[in-house]
């Protein structure tokens, strides 16, 4: 994988919180794993600026997988 600056990862952000068109007063949640916390704090960043709420859940990829593949497993979010 490809390291990314912070200019990059800004940039990348921006263009995630415009296509999600977040308006003041929105409620974002966020998800990934450990790969992609640099950009999903760039991303709540943005989503500050807006004036919006975030929150952020967080994946290891054992979770992930047993979320994923388990038919047996109810979510409740």
């Amino acid at each position: 994988m490809i390291a990314m600056n912070r200019q990059m990862l800004s940039r990348c952000a921006k263009a995630l919180v415009e296509c999600m068109n977040v308006q003041e007063e929105d409620a974002v949640l966020l998800g990934g794993g450990e790969h992609a916390l640099d950009l999903l704090d760039q991303a709540r960043t943005e989503i500050s600026r807006k004036g919006a709420e975030h929150n952020l859940y967080f994946l290891t990829d054992n979770y992930g997988r047993v979320l994923f593949h388990d038919v047996n497993l109810e979510i409740h979010i």
